[in-house]
């Protein structure tokens, strides 16, 4: 029976780190996310072989090497904040750091030292272990609940949020069973095999949900722009190349107009060239091309006539707004920015326009 449970554990770990592999590799995957999303699986997958040895026989050369060489402790403190970032990087589209993810390198880098420094001046010992095991039970708690409450905050699309749920949702009861293990363990109760098998089921929830996840739906992984485009170019080989150019322009254009335009990310002051091109899936360089060539503007101008419209009409509907919080809503940070394109676009300051239409509306009444 052994033998059977070790053999399904070889079959999960490699499915793990296979499928770590593809997220992290796969150049079309969605978002970063994705690619720390399969560095986490690999990490895990690499984890569970040397415990899998330890389960067969602890005094196997591999297990002894794992454990006297503090490789487990790098491992196991790095699941935690790479869940959290992972929640992030891809509800966001991208991977963004901030001071504050300072806090998380921590929380990584003090429980590895001090392991490391315990097993060096006192030896490993049965205590010490055990200390380990709490901290890295508390540590993955403490993240499992930070990523639950991260997901659950944001506006996610439902696709999203079912990888999401999922992934926090197994690594949560991952982290349970490991610490019913624990504390059975340290009773001396009884169910430490049953729990230990459990702990396997779990993992294949985990790996298997996200491998089905991934099949049935897979623009939650790879971008959904590029596997339409992908079809579409199939389906018009037939046609010659004159059509499927034709073809390729109206999509690439009606993606482009729809992100910037319909969806209103022009607002974002941040928005650069790269993310249109990252998130619709075609490449910078058509992006780019379209834009000038069809729309007839560059980027820049194009983004900043749809700004400068916006702050127009809040200056003809919204009264009580001043110029400076127009400028806030349409997408600038900089006053001299605001000024110079709202001036060039209209032909005066936003100020003096906002002036112009006080006045009218008082000779009007």
């Amino acid at each position: 029976m052994n033998y059977v449970i070790h053999i399904v554990e070889l079959i999960v770990v490699s499915h793990l780190i296979l499928i770590g592999l593809y997220f992290v590799f796969e150049r079309n995957r969605k978002n970063s996310g994705i690619s720390i999303l399969g560095i986490f699986l690999i990490l895990l997958g690499f984890q569970l072989f040397f415990i899998s040895f330890g389960y067969v026989d602890q005094e196997m050369a591999g297990y002894q090497w794992f454990v006297n060489s503090n490789i487990n402790s790098y491992l196991v403190f790095s699941f935690g904040p790479l869940l959290l970032l992972t929640n992030r990087a891809y509800i966001i589209d991208r991977l963004i750091l901030h001071k504050s993810d300072l806090l998380h390198l921590i929380s990584y880098v003090v429980p590895v030292l001090a392991q490391f420094f315990r097993s060096q001046i006192f030896g490993e010992s049965k205590s010490e272990v055990s200390i380990f095991d709490v901290s890295f039970i508390t540590q993955s708690l403490i993240y499992c609940i930070a990523s639950l409450q991260y997901a659950s905050r944001k506006k996610v699309d439902v696709l999203k949020k079912k990888i999401l749920t999922h992934l926090n949702l197994s690594y949560s009861l991952l982290i349970v069973v490991w610490l019913s293990v624990e504390i059975v363990r340290y009773f001396g109760f009884f169910g430490e095999s049953i729990l230990k098998l459990g702990f396997l089921i779990g993992v294949m929830y985990l790996v298997f949900g996200l491998t089905i996840l991934s099949l049935k739906f897979p623009d939650t992984i790879i971008q959904s722009k590029y596997i339409r485009r992908r079809l579409n170019q199939w389906k018009n080989e037939k046609y010659g190349q004159a059509q499927m150019k034709e073809n390729y322009s109206g999509e690439l254009i009606q993606a482009i107009t729809k992100y910037i335009e319909q969806d209103r990310n022009y607002l974002n002051p941040d928005l650069r060239l790269n993310d249109v091109s990252h998130v619709t899936g075609f490449p910078l360089k058509d992006v780019s091309q379209a834009i000038n060539e069809q729309i007839g503007k560059s980027f820049n101008k194009y983004l900043n006539d749809l700004r400068i419209d916006d702050a127009v009409l809040l200056f003809n509907t919204e009264e009580d707004l001043n110029a400076k919080e127009v400028m806030y809503k349409v997408g600038y940070n900089s006053k001299s920015l605001f000024y110079k394109y709202f001036k060039e676009k209209m032909g005066v300051t936003p100020l003096t326009y906002k002036k112009t239409l006080s006045r009218k509306l008082v000779e009007f009444e």
